[in-house]
């Protein structure tokens, strides 16, 4: 059983969740990926965590660490400071880069197993790629000797923890791991509480809804009464402005939807759809409502029939 981290207990398997801003275009391509994992090494000097895996999924990043004597904020700090910095030079953007402090869950050891898989799973599991072995996002295809191993990825004491030693421990792992590739079941526990959550759940990870995307603005007419016409058009007025703001907020905190999608949607750029949402606060929160109310509708429509979007190459 697992529980949340607040302060990071020395020699516990630890998964990290780094969410990026809402606005923030995220992780696009194999060139942002290698910018991020180029920075790990540095990172780590000041820092005796052990990394044994990760996924670097389009709107967050997972790690799955043994804690050290130094706190996380040594390895996460530098790592991240550097990276949004490039990000938003690379993507000529300004603003926050990754949304809040990183969410920590504390598990046994004896969970290391299950936890890696999951990880490598994340991008099979949420539409990106047929198996966890097809996605260059996740250390997967360093644990089974397909890509060379970095030095910083403890792939070692990965192995040795999830009991996959020997000759055949790789091919071991391998089969696991490809045998539960919707695995989302893992329950935890949030420190103090009674019940136990469902891990997606506990981490603020929803699945990406694959819907057409144009229903989107049939839903924000449903909540504004603002027509798609409108939204889509030059209108600059405040009501259709704040009419794309929702939109945008459904697709890409609610639904799992990209940037790039949703200002293509309501038919702006990506820059002026990342402007759009870094407004104040309050204009924000507001937006946000209306955005889930949207997001809950729409899941709820499709819930009987979900729809299969097409696999993203990775």
């Amino acid at each position: 059983m697992a529980r949340f981290a607040r302060d990071n207990t020395p020699g516990a398997l630890t998964h990290i969740v780094s969410r990026f801003a809402p606005g923030c275009i995220g992780l696009q391509n194999g060139e942002d990926r290698e910018a991020y994992l180029s920075r790990v090494d540095a990172a780590l000097l000041d820092s005796d965590w052990q990394l044994l895996a990760y996924a670097l999924m389009p709107d967050r990043i997972h790690w799955l660490a043994i804690a050290g004597e130094t706190p996380l904020s040594r390895f996460i700090k530098p790592l991240h400071v550097g990276f949004a910095l490039w990000l938003n030079r690379t993507q000529r953007a300004v603003g926050p880069v990754f949304a809040e402090r990183p969410r920590t869950l504390e598990s046994e050891l004896s969970d290391t197993l299950d936890l890696i898989a999951y990880i490598h799973n994340t991008p099979a599991r949420e539409g990106h790629a047929p198996d966890a072995l097809s996605s260059r996002w996740t250390s997967h295809r360093a644990y089974v000797g397909a890509d060379p191993t970095p030095r910083w990825l403890r792939v070692d004491r990965g192995l040795e923890l999830a009991s996959m030693t020997g000759e055949d421990g790789r091919g071991r792992f391998a089969a696991y791991v490809n045998e539960q590739p919707g695995r989302s079941d893992l329950l935890v526990r949030p420190s103090g509480a009674v019940r136990s959550s469902l891990i997606e759940r506990a981490i603020y990870a929803p699945r990406r809804w694959d819907g057409p995307v144009s229903e989107v603005l049939d839903g924000v007419t449903s909540v504004s009464g603002i027509e798609p016409e409108r939204i889509r058009s030059s209108d600059r007025s405040r009501e259709v402005v704040g009419a794309r703001r929702v939109a945008i907020l459904a697709g890409t905190r609610f639904l799992g939807r990209t940037l790039t999608e949703m200002a293509q949607v309501v038919g702006i750029s990506t820059s002026s759809a990342s402007r759009l949402v870094r407004t104040d606060p309050d204009k924000l929160s507001r937006a946000a409502a209306e955005a889930e109310r949207v997001a809950e509708m729409l899941i709820a429509r499709g819930a009987a029939q979900p729809a299969a979007g097409p696999q993203q190459s990775v």
